[in-house]
């Protein structure tokens, strides 16, 4: 494991290797984040503020009492992990070409959350606040959305989910021809040639 102070401010942090490890009490503000490895590793009571984090890997990480606020996470693996732990600190995140695949945001209010280009299979949204979100070019193939509040939130560029009206609100909500076809037929209603 990289030697990391407990304070870092407008730095640039390249190839940390945190693979399994445990981060405990480190702020980061106003940094940026580079091919960082932290695979499994468990960040408990850290502060990330107007971060960037780009061709990071935390799929499996753990954010116990980790506060995200404006930050940033491109062409980032984050598999498996738990935004829920992390939530009750306050969470302000946007993710552009990432891999999201088996996270969860279950519960979350993130109103305007840009998800732009990422691949969330199997992520779980049930009872998010995600008004006026936007998931351009995102595959969200078995994403679940059950009691979810969709209001003006736009997936007319997202590929793979189905969303069933009678257990999500979705006034105002775009959506691409392939997914208003899926939550018609949530709805129990034939569309010919589809």
């Amino acid at each position: 494991m990289s030697a990391l102070k407990k304070s870092h401010v407008e730095e640039t942090l390249d190839a940390v290797h945190l693979a399994g490890a445990t981060l405990e009490g480190v702020r980061f503000e106003g940094c940026t984040l580079t091919d960082w490895t932290a695979s499994a590793a468990t960040l408990r009571g850290c502060v990330f503020e107007e971060c960037v984090l780009r061709g990071c890997d935390l799929s499996n990480a753990k954010l116990y009492d980790t506060r995200l606020r404006g930050v940033r996470f491109e062409r980032c693996k984050l598999m498996g992990v738990d935004f829920t732990a992390a939530y009750h600190l306050g969470i302000e995140v946007a993710f552009e070409g990432c891999v999201l695949s088996y996270a969860s945001f279950g519960g979350m209010t993130l109103r305007e959350l840009q998800m732009i280009g990422c691949r969330a299979h199997e992520a779980l949204f049930d009872d998010a606040d995600l008004r006026d979100a936007c998931f351009d070019e995102s595959d969200l193939r078995g994403a679940r959305f059950s009691g979810t509040d969709l209001r003006g939130a736009d997936l007319s560029e997202a590929t793979g989910y189905v969303i069933d009206p009678e257990y999500t609100k979705v006034k105002g909500a775009k959506m691409s021809v392939e997914g208003a076809v899926a939550t018609a037929q949530a709805m129990g209603i034939e569309v010919p040639n589809f």
